[in-house]
């Protein structure tokens, strides 16, 4: 099932953006901690590789504590 049929047998069967809200804030939650846990090696991945993030957004968000 593509992610476009997926949507639809959800909708046709009722289900609403608010229904998954909870399920997307848990799994986001359970790969940020496993993120954490990996270091610094595994953060840098998490915010890259799954948040889209560059290495200026990273630098950036780390000004403060960049000496």
């Amino acid at each position: 099932m593509t992610k476009k049929e997926l949507k639809k047998y959800l909708e046709d069967h009722g289900v609403e953006a608010n229904h998954l809200d909870e399920t997307c804030h848990t799994t986001a939650s359970e790969l940020a901690s496993s993120a954490n846990n990996d270091g610094l090696e595994g953060q840098i991945n998490f915010l890259i590789d799954t948040c889209g993030w560059s290495v200026d957004n990273i630098i950036t968000a780390m000004k403060e504590y960049i000496e």
